[in-house]
């Protein structure tokens, strides 16, 4: 997982956001940029939460994150009904050309060495 967000960077945050009232953001910008580094930052208007403030590279962290767990949660769900129903697999030489046909995937890229193996669960 890369740059994902990993356990020892997620606890330099802060857990709790400081709290900053909206019209007081263009007078506090130095301080907001400087406390970006340790936590995001909620935008409060009329005491009611407007936004949240996060610096680009944590941003990007957890979005790449989120993006890492969807992907692990569509390969685990399709693990667990393949096991749940073995006929539903399909070859990798099948599905490569599927994927190719919709342009997907290049027809020209090598196959997996192990193409064409059978999968056992246990």
């Amino acid at each position: 997982m890369g740059n994902s967000l990993g356990k020892e960077e997620a606890m330099e945050w802060e857990k709790v956001p400081q709290i900053i009232p909206l019209d007081q953001l263009e007078s506090r910008i130095e301080e907001i940029r400087h406390q970006l580094q340790r936590r995001p930052m909620v935008l409060t208007q009329k005491d009611r939460a407007v936004a949240v403030l996060v610096e680009p590279q944590a941003w990007n962290r957890l979005l790449e994150e989120l993006e890492n767990l969807e992907d692990t949660l569509l390969g685990l769900t399709a693990y667990e009904a393949a096991k749940q129903e073995p006929s539903s697999l399909r070859r990798w030489a099948e599905v490569r050309e599927e994927l190719a046909s919709e342009g997907i995937l290049d027809s020209r890229e090598e196959p997996p060495r192990q193409t064409d193996q059978e999968v056992t669960y246990s």
